[in-house]
């Protein structure tokens, strides 16, 4: 926990963005998943936290912690391709993120999800198609 500490209170911004991703995957061998939700839920903030989050749950197999990735990355530059490969990765792995009924609505345009750090931020009712 305090190698996580250490990192969310890093000194400047430019040394946040210096720090690899194999930095992320060796702190998130020392900590359980519990330390850094704790860490989210004080600083949700917290990008070093997210980042060892997404490690986590890719450790796991967890297809939100590649989401949770790609969404990091679009924080840092929009890019059209990672925009696309998000989309690609969100329909690919829907059923699994939002569960098979919401995952549906999305998919028949009954509904649309705004996303935000491997997670849905908002879900709308869109229309009614067919009526």
């Amino acid at each position: 926990m305090q190698a996580l500490t250490a990192l969310g209170n890093a000194g400047s911004a430019a040394r946040r963005a210096a720090t690899t991703p194999a930095l992320f995957r060796h702190i998130a061998a020392d900590l359980t998943r519990d330390e850094v939700v704790q860490t989210l839920l004080a600083n949700p903030d917290a990008r070093d936290a997210w980042h060892v989050l997404s490690d986590l749950l890719q450790q796991d197999g967890n297809p939100r912690g590649e989401l949770l990735a790609i969404d990091l990355l679009l924080e840092v530059k929009a890019d059209d391709a990672l925009a696309a490969r998000h989309k690609a990765f969100f329909e690919a792995n829907a059923a699994a993120l939002l569960g098979e009924l919401l995952s549906q609505v999305v998919k028949e345009g009954y509904g649309a999800a705004k996303w935000q750090r491997g997670y849905v931020t908002e879900l709308a009712y869109v229309g009614t198609p067919g009526l």
